[in-house]
């Protein structure tokens, strides 16, 4: 299904679920979903792998302006 411009916007540290599982399993069926994910610690931008690599990782704290920026980022082609 085409959703154009959709993103999904996570932070990495969650509980019951880690923001990678969440886009992984996101991503199993809509690989052409844009990911924006949000951390307090750097530790978890560094653990990215694969999923990190195609997305836009904002560490915090951010500004309006980053995370406009961030978004801007997460959906260019």
């Amino acid at each position: 299904p085409d959703v154009g411009g959709a993103l999904l916007s996570s932070d990495i540290v969650m509980p019951g679920m880690s923001g990678w599982e969440l886009a992984k399993r996101v991503l199993e069926s809509k690989p052409e979903l844009k990911v924006l994910f949000t951390s307090g610690y750097p530790r978890d931008i560094d653990a990215s792998g694969a999923i990190g690599r195609q997305s836009t990782i904002l560490a915090k704290p951010f500004t309006r302006s980053d995370l406009a920026g961030a978004i801007r980022s997460a959906l260019a082609p």
